[in-house]
């Protein structure tokens, strides 16, 4: 069994009579509205989890009734255009992802502010599935093997770049984006229409965004369409989207639509399952690598 400690935001890893490498938890994931979600346990009670690279954070309904120490913390954050949402913070005793364990973890629990009309539309949405963000996996190796459905945690002692590549695999550099406060989310240089771009790597982003400031300044030949993206919660937003957007990470080639809009942490450009299902992908946190491995 694998065990792992919270301490504000820090992970340690420890290791119990496990007789698989390097301490290997495997699990089968499905999708839910294009993104990942696997079976977990939070406060000891069984629910679905998003695993989320691209959050900041771990966040939890208040529909789940988790228990735990109140920190003294509480905030509002736009969800989507219009609508908001109010969260208190709480350390929750343990979180368990099949045999991986977190404990004493700081977390958000969220629920929509008072006054807004589309409460309604929550159930089933997204507000009431956990959302299991990048710092929960911060100290160890994270493998999503989307063609098998599987997502694999490893210890940080399974240094990638010491394993025995094939020619179809890809390796590059993870540069941390640090403008939001709970963590690192992995952002790769690639490239956008023969642009240089700052690409984060999105599991909780079904499709691919990119920045409006990016594209009016280097995909303004692009012919751009008007649509209306549709949230899980019955929300419609008016958007902007571009077709066919030729790019690239680690040297590998990906054509994409995008939407248009700003991420909030400042990339250039969110890729997500859309692109990233098409291959086995395995993020190092430790050592800040980004490993794309096709079938």
């Amino acid at each position: 069994e694998i065990s792992a400690c919270l301490v504000g935001s820090e992970m340690c890893i420890r290791d119990s009579h496990s007789s698989r490498p390097h301490g290997e938890v495997r699990m089968p994931f499905s999708e839910r509205w294009g993104l990942i979600c696997v079976q977990s346990l939070l406060g000891g009670k069984p629910t679905r989890c998003f695993l989320d690279t691209g959050a900041g954070g771990i966040t939890c309904p208040e529909s789940l009734h988790p228990v735990g120490e109140r920190l003294p913390i509480r905030g509002l954050a736009n969800w989507e255009k219009g609508r908001d949402l109010a969260y208190t913070c709480l350390l929750l005793p343990r979180i368990r992802v099949g045999d991986y364990e977190l404990r004493d973890v700081p977390i958000a629990v969220t629920s929509l502010a008072t006054g807004q009309a589309s409460r309604r539309h929550a159930a089933d949405g997204l507000m009431n599935i956990p959302f299991l963000g990048s710092p929960a996996f911060s100290h160890v190796v994270l493998t999503i093997d989307y063609p098998r459905k599987e997502v694999i945690i490893r210890r940080s002692d399974d240094d990638i770049t010491r394993q025995p590549h094939r020619a179809h695999d890809h390796l590059a550099n993870i540069a941390w984006d640090t403008t939001q406060p709970w963590g690192h989310l992995p952002t790769v240089m690639g490239s956008l229409a023969g642009r240089p771009a700052r690409i984060e790597i999105d599991t909780g982003c079904d499709q691919a965004v990119i920045s409006r400031n990016f594209a009016d300044r280097f995909l303004a030949a692009l012919p751009r369409k008007h649509t209306i993206v549709y949230g899980p919660n019955g929300t419609q937003t008016p958007a902007q989207s571009i077709s066919g957007v030729p790019g690239s990470i680690a040297g590998v080639p990906f054509r994409v639509d995008a939407w248009l809009t700003d991420p909030a942490t400042g990339a250039d450009a969110l890729i997500g399952n859309a692109v990233l299902r098409h291959f086995t992908v395995t993020i190092d946190y430790p050592r800040r690598k980004l490993l794309l491995s096709a079938p």
